[in-house]
């Protein structure tokens, strides 16, 4: 038996590469259907069968997995997240996470196959890379790169106007000049829930997470007149339990009981993550599902853009659904995530690329301490551009006297997210806390510990004991706290008035819809 190993390589520049959310969900559409459809069926045509012993060892379907109830009335298992009943079918073993592997009883066909996907995915998915591998055949790894339809060599006086770096076909929406590719991309992204293949659309389709009757079209309509946020969590650790998984296997490293056992810990993962997303997103948007939009889910990787107000929110509910809903090898699954917040006309890839700065900077919190579980950071900007969000804090910072942020934060716990939001209820309900007064409190904060002790002082009593109880709620006392047993001193104050202008901002807007109604 020959196995086939396709890696893809680039799905996130391909998701993204236009800063349109209908051209996204077009290329998320294209994705799903090329490798989670289009790929088994190939594999099935080209003699994909599956190993007997191996079928044996595969898991089967979850019951109470979501996607189970997207896919009643829909013709055919490929819909479906049921690993036993795809391999019995088409000789697939894994579809997701980046990866496709096949088993074929003959190296011809494994050859064949790998001839002809790289074909396929020339034509559905220009730009992605992909590296195929047949085990046990010297010389059969590559790496190639693909290059889609390209008009760059012929005379083309005007460039995609959203892309910047494509030729342009024809002019689209508001006369605007749009690339080929980004064309089809848009043209796919209007028939977005009709794609099956794609996960997102068949939760969206089949109603099983909030989704309003007119999808939202852009970014602009995702955030209504708040903010927007970019949401990127990821799991953490996987790589080791993974690993350490593998280890209760009782079959030889690389056989394809092997694949087998490991692929049992990534559909556990893969049901828990969409079981957990269903809650929170059923939690935090039942009420507003206009107010936000998914833009990549696979394994333990999600992407997606909403309203600022309900960005943490969401964050918090998340992490504490995936508490509920343990993987195979016994433990939850916790998740690094970052949260970029800026206007929605900002540039949609530093946007991108802030958030997974982000979300590194909780998962390198969480390497430090894995007891913290889920953790995140953010960054809001009002600014038209944003540099490196981390090397920004370091400069806020006064040189060797206080840091004004506690971030990242665990989700839940001792001085986490979850403390936070509640302190910034509280402060929303309280009526002597007047705004100017904390903002000006925090900008004297900025200039040393000092001068904010002495502001400190000078507020109202009523307001500062408010403040006072609010802190101790969130884990803290008093303004400044020593830090770890350094010469530096720390306050969260700063983060909590940040909360607290993000749901206010939220609130006022949402009292002016409703007088204009």
């Amino acid at each position: 038996m020959n196995k086939v190993e396709l890696e893809f390589k680039r799905i996130q520049t391909y998701l993204f590469a236009s800063p349109r959310l209908r051209a996204m969900l077009g290329a998320n559409a294209t994705l799903g259907q090329t490798i989670r459809l289009g790929l088994p069926e190939l594999a099935k045509h080209c003699g994909a069968r599956a190993d007997p012993q191996t079928l044996e060892e595969m898991p089967a379907r979850i019951p109470d997995d979501p996607l189970l109830r997207a896919a009643v009335g829909l013709q055919g298992g490929l819909q479906i997240d049921d690993p036993k009943g795809l391999y019995a079918a088409y000789g697939v073993l894994v579809r997701d996470g980046g990866h496709f592997i096949a088993t074929f009883p003959e190296e011809e066909q494994a050859r064949r196959f790998i001839e002809k996907a790289t074909a396929f995915i020339t034509e559905e998915l220009p730009g992605i890379l992909i590296e195929a591998r047949i085990d046990g055949v010297d010389g059969a790894k590559k790496r190639q790169r693909f290059g889609g339809e390209s008009l760059f060599q012929h005379p083309a006086f005007q460039v995609s106007q959203f892309l910047g770096n494509r030729p342009a076909e024809s002019r689209g929406a508001k006369s605007a000049f749009v690339s080929a590719e980004e064309k089809q991309m848009e043209d796919r992204g209007r028939t977005f829930r009709d794609h099956p293949g794609d996960l997102i659309a068949t939760l969206e389709k089949h109603r099983l997470i909030p989704c309003p009757d007119e999808s939202p079209q852009t970014l602009e309509e995702v955030a209504g007149k708040d903010y927007l946020a970019l949401i990127h969590a990821d799991g953490n650790g996987i790589g080791k339990r993974y690993q350490q998984w593998r280890k209760r296997s009782p079959y030889p490293d690389r056989s394809l009981g092997a694949e087998a056992h490991g692929e049992r810990f990534f559909h556990s993962m893969r049901v828990a993550v969409r079981r957990a997303l269903c809650d929170a997103l059923g939690q935090v948007f039942r009420d507003a599902p206009q107010r936000y939009q998914l833009l990549m889910l696979g394994g333990d990787d999600l992407l997606m853009v909403c309203a600022a107000a309900h960005a943490l929110p969401f964050v918090h509910a998340y992490a504490k659904a995936l508490e509920c809903y343990p993987l195979c090898d016994g433990a939850p699954l916790s998740i690094g995530v970052g949260v970029a917040t800026a206007r929605h006309t900002f540039p949609f890839h530093r946007l991108h690329a802030t958030a997974e700065a982000l979300a590194d900077s909780a998962k390198q919190r969480y390497r430090a301490d894995p007891t913290m579980g889920s953790v995140v950071d953010w960054h809001v900007t009002s600014n038209a551009w944003l540099g490196d969000p981390l090397a920004q804090r370091r400069v806020d910072c006064l040189a060797g006297q206080a840091v004004l942020t506690g971030r990242p934060y665990p989700v839940m716990g001792e001085r986490s997210l979850d403390r936070l939001l509640a302190a910034t209820e509280r402060i929303g309900k309280v009526p002597q806390l007047a705004r100017s007064q904390l903002r000006k409190l925090v900008e004297t904060m900025r200039n040393g510990p000092n001068l904010a002790e002495l502001n400190w002082l000078e507020l109202p009593d009523d307001m500062r004991v408010v403040l006072q109880e609010v802190l101790a709620d969130s884990g803290v006392r008093g303004l400044f706290q020593p830090l770890g047993g350094t010469p530096w001193e720390i306050s969260i104050l700063p983060d909590l008035v940040e909360l607290y202008e993000i749901f206010r901002r939220a609130e006022r807007l949402h009292t002016k819809e409703g007088h204009a109604a």
